[in-house]
């Protein structure tokens, strides 16, 4: 703590305490107060007393609280040591503005975590259509046991004792599609094999493949089967009756049906 006295001409009548402290040392007796210490310009005279002045920073460095109070005819200026409470207000506030960037940078953390959560949601849900995608054409190709097998990278080579093969194509389809033109023979190839799909699921049976206008269909794979021959020959007349319904420029469609049943090795070869 220290103090100075101020006498009715605003002058230092007197000081003492810890003057060194505050950097009061260099007050001189007799001098004005204002002139020698600047934080006190305009203050005097006080019109009010006493006056608190909190958080004073003085030349020496150190902060004080300043109170001014009457006394008869002087003023009393008492320095009150706040050096300790600016550093600690200094330091919550260091940590207030180190706790905002602290928040900041994890909004901003927590955004991008979110963002690259969404982006990896999209990606994930477009993996998903591509495998579904990938699923629904290896069961259009292949049938569901042995897709199954082919995605547990299971060797396809079996033997079949009993089954029926049937193989059936569009009679004159070469000469009808140089006379229909292109868009009337796919309509042609649509109906025909759509109506080849649509029985094999009604019969049990597999179409294998098509080749040109020709489509291969069996009965008693990869299932067995006691009534393959019989339940491809329900499926050759229904295909025929199927096919006879509907006619494309003026022409039914004629069909040409062979069926065989016996042993046979069916397997997926080559890797394309």
């Amino acid at each position: 703590m220290a103090y100075v006295k101020i006498d009715a001409q605003l002058r230092t009548a007197a000081k003492g305490g810890n003057v060194e402290h505050y950097g009061l040392s260099s007050l001189r007796i007799g001098k004005p107060v204002a002139d020698q210490l600047e934080f006190m310009e305009g203050l005097l005279p006080c019109p009010e007393l006493p006056f608190h002045m909190p958080m004073v920073e003085l030349p020496s460095g150190r902060v004080a609280d300043l109170h001014l109070f009457a006394d008869d005819d002087c003023v009393w200026l008492l320095f009150l040591d706040a050096t300790a409470e600016r550093d600690n207000k200094q330091r919550l506030q260091q940590k207030a503005y180190e706790m905002t960037l602290l928040q900041e940078r994890e909004r901003q953390l927590n955004e991008k975590l979110h963002s690259a959560n969404e982006a990896l949601r999209k990606s994930q849900e477009g993996l998903s259509r591509e495998y579904q995608r990938a699923e629904a054409l290896l069961l259009n190709i292949l049938p569901a046991s042995i897709a199954e097998r082919l995605k547990a990278h299971k060797k396809i080579a079996d033997n079949h004792a009993e089954v029926s093969v049937l193989f059936a194509d569009i009679v004159g389809f070469t000469e009808r599609a140089r006379s229909v033109g292109a868009v009337t023979t796919l309509a042609i190839l649509n109906y025909f094999f759509k109506a080849a799909d649509r029985l094999s699921e009604r019969h049990g049976c597999e179409k294998i493949k098509t080749i040109g206008d020709c489509v291969m269909v069996v009965a008693g794979l990869p299932t067995a089967r006691s009534d393959h021959a019989q339940a491809l020959a329900h499926y050759a007349v229904e295909l025929r009756k199927a096919v006879k319904r509907e006619s494309f420029a003026g022409e039914p469609i004629r069909l040409r049906i062979g069926i065989h049943s016996g042993p046979i090795v069916a397997g997926v070869i080559g890797k394309r």
